[in-house]
């Protein structure tokens, strides 16, 4: 749970989580999905648990990493279950997001293509040591297409 606390942005864990609709129970918070905790400032605070709902679906998870044991320059997870689509980028290197557009195109009958190059539009990133900007935006609609396509096959 330490990088779900800090918020880690590289976290694999983190955009798998997300994409599987997790929710937080903190100390003083109570319980709370993951989407919601990760759209608030740090707070002072302590995960006490993370809880994964029940699922029948199926879900994906597609990294690049300069190294194999290097933090994810962009990772992606994708869910479908009953509840519908979940689509998550982590490593922009800000914290992990839902795409919500794609999210919505998928729910619509949109291709994985259409849902991937929805995601890149919809999200901001960032250039560090690992990539630049313009890098992870380029990659980020091949490995959400891949993830759709892992999770429709």
């Amino acid at each position: 749970g330490g990088t779900v606390a800090a918020k880690f942005g590289p976290s694999d864990l983190l955009t798998a989580l997300l994409a599987l609709d997790a929710q937080v129970v903190c100390y003083q918070a109570g319980r709370q999905s993951l989407s919601a905790y990760l759209g608030q400032a740090q707070p002072r605070d302590i995960i006490t648990e993370i809880v994964l709902p029940p699922s029948t679906g199926r879900a994906a998870l597609q990294q690049v990493r300069n190294e194999y044991a290097d933090f994810a320059v962009l990772n992606t997870a994708v869910c479908r279950d009953e509840r519908g689509w979940r689509v998550a980028v982590g490593g922009r290197p800000g914290v992990a997001a839902l795409c919500r557009q794609a999210m919505q195109a998928l729910a619509q009958g949109a291709s994985a293509q259409e849902a991937a190059a929805s995601a890149a539009a919809e999200l901001t990133f960032g250039s560090n040591m690992r990539a630049s900007a313009a890098y992870r935006k380029t990659i980020c609609p091949v490995l959400v297409r891949r993830a759709i396509e892992e999770v429709q096959a």
